[in-house]
């Protein structure tokens, strides 16, 4: 080979080299830009920013709390739960999640530390990991600080222990119950009729506004007058029903059946003026209250007793006016 190709070839493995090393750059550059920089790095107004990163490109996450785990993956757009894509994962919920973990900041920064025994951090109190266009984050949080109200935080290995606000915290204090999506109460206006069975019978209520107010009374031959407050205190038991707890959302008939929802001790049906309506059932008491549902749901919850005591005590003389001592 002459010297002359020889310097041809040499500045060919130059130029490539060149190329290769421009490549290189650009792709470093997008990914610092895409997942951020994890050593962070300190903002004009004096917070430094942890592990900053596209929210939309983390695709696991799992944290813990009181005790147990819970690991969520993003797919075709959606969160589900890893061990289960059965459960009805609430959206909304995840997504602040991801935008908390990917905004984090932190107040202060204590480096080189040794030790993390003093912050809780050996055995941290919560551990979020996340997973984002293959890089991997594992942020432990230790012990709160008395006197700021913030929480000490490590990121990863590093040395730098960091003290982040309290939203972090409550932002993954949720189990599972926190994390679903619940049924709520349908699309619903101005009540025009309400149902309500237990064991006295079968309650059939009307109710339509008037000139000066509003009428509640029986949807039978007299149309009987009720008392406004009684009445309305009985919808309302529907209307604001409140889920403490799911018991099963995936219940087969035989369950239904087991929890004494196929023949429940109180029901109620509300309808409102354009003709919406919904159906709630209750069922036999359990820790922490008594089982209920929508009527035709799979999904079984946990109601406080008060309320279904009410309605399952409910009869027609509770609901009429109190007599007065001239009626009497």
């Amino acid at each position: 080979m002459s010297r002359k190709q020889k310097l041809i070839y040499s500045l060919i493995g130059l130029v490539v080299l060149l190329v290769v090393l421009f490549v290189v750059s650009k792709l470093v550059a997008w990914r610092e830009q895409a997942i951020g920089d994890i050593t962070t790095q300190t903002n004009e107004a004096g917070t430094i920013t942890i592990g900053v990163m596209n929210p939309s490109l983390i695709t696991d996450m799992s944290w813990t709390y009181e005790g147990e785990t819970y690991s969520m993956e993003y797919r075709s757009g959606v969160w589900d739960k890893v061990t289960d894509v059965a459960f009805p994962v609430n959206q909304t919920v995840l997504s602040d999640m991801t935008s908390a973990i990917s905004s984090l900041t932190a107040n202060q920064g204590i480096p080189n530390v040794s030790d993390m025994e003093p912050y809780g951090l050996v055995v941290p109190s919560m551990t979020i990991k996340i997973k984002a266009d293959n890089e991997r984050l594992t942020y432990k949080i230790g012990d709160k600080n008395e006197l700021t109200g913030e929480y000490y935080l490590q990121l990863n290995t590093l040395s730098t222990v960091y003290l982040v606000d309290a939203d972090i915290v409550e932002t993954f204090s949720k189990g599972l119950f926190e994390i679903m999506q619940v049924e709520t109460v349908p699309e619903y206006g101005t009540t025009a009729s309400a149902t309500i069975e237990n064991a006295n019978g079968t309650i059939q209520i009307l109710h339509e506004k008037t000139d000066d107010g509003e009428r509640w009374y029986l949807d039978d031959e007299n149309q009987t007058l009720l008392d406004s407050s009684a009445a309305s205190k009985l919808v309302n038991y529907g209307l604001g029903v409140s889920w403490l707890d799911c018991d099963t959302y995936q219940a087969t008939e035989y369950y239904l059946e087991s929890c004494g929802l196929t023949e429940p001790r109180a029901k109620i049906t509300l309808t409102d003026t354009d003709g919406n309506s919904f159906t709630l059932v209750f069922g036999n008491e359990t820790e922490g209250g008594t089982l209920a549902q929508f009527e035709g749901s799979d999904i079984v919850y946990v109601v406080g007793t008060d309320t279904a005591d009410y309605l399952a005590n409910a009869t027609v003389e509770s609901l009429l006016p109190a007599q007065t001592d001239e009626a009497a």
